[in-house]
């Protein structure tokens, strides 16, 4: 059966795109999803950043399945809860 967990880690890659935020300004964006765990989960890391190089966010996602109970679990984290560490 075909999952979330198993499409995403099934499109592993990077892309890149650019946009404009109210507060922000522009910016260019990218995504990096890498299978984990034999392909039982998949890695997803975003980073924004300004034209001046500026980092604007970054985000680290882990999805995978739930040993216990078998549901897609998400667990996501921001730079500043991973450099408040």
């Amino acid at each position: 059966m075909e999952t979330i967990v198993v499409r995403k880690a099934a499109a592993a890659g990077h892309d890149e795109g650019t946009g404009v935020g109210v507060e922000s300004g522009s910016f260019t964006a990218t995504v990096e999803i890498a299978p984990v765990l034999a392909g039982l989960g998949a890695s997803i890391d975003y980073l924004a950043t300004a034209a001046d190089g500026t980092e604007l966010r970054a985000e680290h996602t882990v999805l995978a399945f739930d040993t216990w109970s078998g549901a897609a679990e998400l667990a996501e984290q921001t730079r500043a809860a991973l450099t408040a560490r």
